[in-house]
This record gives C-alpha cells, sequence and structure tokens, in this order.
C-alpha cells in the first residue's frame, strides 16, 4: 500500500529539496507529489518552479504563506484529495521502502500517523526526548516492517489518515515554530487514536530551513510550556515553569557568550510576565507585536 498523494513542504532549502524531489522521483514517480512553498524562489541557486516539476513527473506547486509549519501542514491535509497522505520536510531523504512501510499500519482502523525510524546525518538516531527515545529503541534493526506505538511522531515526516486528522482538527498552528507534532500527537491519542512509528528509515539531515535567530528559540520554550499547560497536571506545569526559568536566569549569566542574549530574553519575559507573548508576528518573517497578554 502506498499513499494517496505525498506533500513536501520547502523553505528556500534549495539543495535539500533537489535531493529529496530526486528521491521521490527515483522511489515514487507514479505518486502526485504537491510542493508547498513558504516562500518564492529567490537567489541564484534557488528551485524554481519549472526546475521543480522537471524533477518529478507529477509535481504540482503551490505558495503558502509562512505562518508557521503547523499552517502548511494543515492547508495540505485540508486540500489534498485522499485518505493517506505522506508529508515530509524538504530536508528528508528517502528510500525505496520508505512510503509503503508507513502506510502499512493503516490497515489498523485506529492508527491515524505513522512515522520512520530518523537517522542524522552523522548515523545517529534522531534524538526526541528520553520517552521516544526508549519507545524506539526495538525498531533499530528490527527492519522496516517493524511497528512500536510512540508518544509522538516528528513532523518532519509522516503518513497521516486524513479523516483522523481533520477529526481533531489538525496541527495547532499556534505553535508557531516546534511542539507542534508533540501536542497534535498527544491530541490524537486522547481522541483514542494511535501513533506508531516503523523500523523503515529515512534520513533527516536537520536544520536546513531553521534559522538561528533568538526567537525561534523562544518559540520553542514558549510551545512546551503551551503543551505543559494544555496536557499535564497543576505539578507537572509549575515543575515545568519552574525549570525553564531557572535555566534561563542561570544560562543568561554563565551559559555560552553567544547565548547569553537569548537566555537573557527568555528570563526578561518571565519577568515582566509575558512568557507566553508570542515570538511572531503574522508571519514568521515578522517581529512579534508589542501587545501581549499576561501569563495564566
Amino acid at each position: 500500500m502506498r499513499p494517496d498523494a505525498v506533500i513536501v513542504i520547502h523553505h528556500r532549502a534549495a539543495g535539500p529539496l533537489r535531493r529529496c524531489l530526486g528521491d521521490l522521483a527515483r522511489h515514487a514517480a507514479e505518486l502526485p507529489v504537491l510542493l508547498l512553498r513558504t516562500a518564492p524562489p529567490s537567489g541564484p541557486d534557488a528551485v524554481t518552479d519549472d526546475e521543480a516539476r522537471r524533477l518529478h513527473p507529477r509535481l504540482t506547486v503551490r505558495g503558502v504563506p509562512n505562518r508557521s509549519y503547523a499552517h502548511a501542514v494543515n492547508e495540505a491535509l485540508r486540500t489534498t484529495p485522499g485518505e493517506r497522505l505522506a508529508i515530509l520536510n524538504d530536508d528528508v531523504r528517502i528510500g525505496p521502502d520508505l512510503l509503503p512501510s508507513l502506510c502499512a499500519p493503516l490497515h489498523d482502523p485506529r492508527v491515524a500517523v505513522v512515522g520512520p525510524l530518523l537517522r542524522t546525518p552523522d548515523g545517529r538516531i534522531q534524538d526526541q526526548g528520553p520517552l521516544h527515545r526508549l519507545a524506539v529503541r526495538p525498531l533499530v534493526g528490527a527492519g522496516p516492517h517493524a511497528t512500536v506505538p510512540v508518544p509522538w511522531v516528528a513532523g518532519c515526516a509522516f503518513v497521516a489518515r486524513r479523516s483522523a486528522a481533520l477529526a481533531v482538527g489538525g496541527m495547532d498552528g499556534s505553535l508557531r515554530f516546534f511542539n507542534e507534532d508533540l501536542e497534535w500527537c498527544l491530541r490524537l491519542r486522547a481522541h483514542g487514536w494511535r501513533c506508531v512509528a516503523t523500523g523503515a528509515e529515512a534520513l533527516h539531515e536537520g536544520g536546513a530551513s531553521t534559522p538561528s535567530a533568538a526567537r525561534f528559540r523562544i518559540e520553542g520554550l514558549r510551545g512546551g510550556m503551551q503543551v505543559a499547560m494544555r496536557h499535564h497536571g497543576p505539578l507537572r506545569r509549575a515543575a515545568h515553569r519552574a525549570a525553564v526559568r531557572l535555566f534561563a536566569e542561570a544560562a543568561a549569566r554563565t551559559g555560552p557568550i553567544h547565548d547569553r542574549a537569548t537566555w537573557r530574553a527568555v528570563a526578561d519575559r518571565f519577568r515582566r510576565g509575558r512568557f507566553l507573548d508570542p515570538a511572531f508576528g503574522a508571519t514568521l518573517d515578522d517581529p512579534a507585536p508589542d501587545a501581549g497578554r499576561p501569563e495564566a
């Protein structure tokens, strides 16, 4: 079984996109591929629409505002026909068995989303935290057809059951950068769906579309706090909040010199009671608005 369509979400990373579309042309030339651009092509190395269409025989191109990765995923889920949709970030490399292996667990009507065993360019299993690390450990070396339930699936590469995704409202677009995949899977599981990982491996080059600006790290911490507030009890929420604040205060004084300004900004948000203020404006290219709300 194969997906009904593949969606590739692309933000300016020309080299990774060429490699990703090349993999899809070799291993999934018969499948329709939608390239969702969150920025128009620019610069001498950019992949133009015409070049992208030459790289895959069944490719179409559409632009979406750069509001968040979750917004792009939701646009794909909302507008792409089919029940089994594969969604890839542009810096993911796939092999011949990946897409069929990701679709196979969908024979179980309770499974909503399936992800691969992700490796980094140096060959390590991509670290998504201790709970996820323990969950996927049985998959290492077990082959592409092995499966295990997981607490969440990384948003950079997965196959989703479209009806399940839409039933819970898709990813949360208010989580502007990071945490959207975690929160989505927690919500799916709360509604009775299963999240599964397979032993089929994919290479995640990583960082191709991730800027180094401080607001992206701030957004990751803010999003983590929002997830804790929605899905954890009061004690865990308080512990999470205290840990982030104490770490930020310490890192602002003693952390690596190049990181101290970021941690000072995090600590300052806590002191002003505005840690949950957005880190961005209307798009990820826009600065945050001055107005904010106090923490709840």
